[in-house]
């Protein structure tokens, strides 16, 4: 006589007689890593950035307030060269 093998039952059966160190198979997950310590806002670059160009502003400010002549006085200068 046959026997009626059913498919479940079989996987039953291989997963019965199947190893039970699924750990030792998966690799193990990395522990996490220490969270970096908060550098302060000094130490970053933007910071560093946002000073430069504060810098850079001034400077073409100040030049430029420094060199300009008195609008009145340019015009009469202008004037006086014509005039001659």
């Amino acid at each position: 006589m046959e026997e009626n093998k059913n498919p479940t039952t079989e996987n039953a059966n291989a997963n019965a007689e199947a190893p039970k160190n699924d750990q030792a198979q998966q690799p193990q997950p990395e522990a996490p890593a220490a969270p970096a310590a908060k550098k302060p806002f000094y130490k970053k670059g933007w910071f560093w950035g946002v000073i430069g160009g504060i810098a850079a502003v001034g400077g073409v400010a100040a030049a430029f307030l420094l060199t300009k002549e008195d609008v009145a006085e340019a015009a009469e200068t202008t004037t006086d060269a014509v005039a001659e």
